[in-house]
């Protein structure tokens, strides 16, 4: 009989980190993104910015939720979801970033986005249950 693998629940719990702080980045470039047509500051440095920073977070969640060994499916899969769905919103937004109002096409994809990270926090597995 093989024994499976320990679950590193370390990189389990910095993945978990990780995907929250990834919701909270969808929450601030929604108010970056919005913030750019309804004020007179300059928040497009900050949307890109925060575009960036998701898109790493997400591959390096990804990396750390397969890197754990964790034998979850649905957590693996969460992770590669959310490392695509910022590749897809960074890759539209760089492409139609000089059409401002075809740029509003990835809002529904945020919002999506936002609700299935909120999901996949929630599917990481609690320290209690060991």
């Amino acid at each position: 009989m093989e024994e499976s693998p320990e679950v590193n629940m370390n990189l389990l719990k910095a993945a978990k980190i990780s995907t929250i702080v990834m919701a909270l980045l969808v929450l601030a470039q929604a108010m970056t993104g919005i913030g750019r047509y309804t004020s007179t500051m300059d928040m497009s440095q900050s949307h890109i910015y925060t575009a960036h920073l998701g898109l790493v977070l997400s591959i390096l969640t990804a990396i750390a939720i397969v890197a754990s060994k964790t034998e979850d499916k649905k957590l693996k899969g969460y992770g590669f979801e959310a490392a695509t769905l910022w590749l897809v919103m960074f890759g539209i937004g760089e492409m139609i970033s000089s059409n401002g109002s075809l740029a509003m096409i990835h809002v529904p994809l945020a919002m999506i986005m936002f609700a299935r990270l909120l999901n996949m926090s929630k599917a990481f597995p609690s320290q209690d249950t060991n």
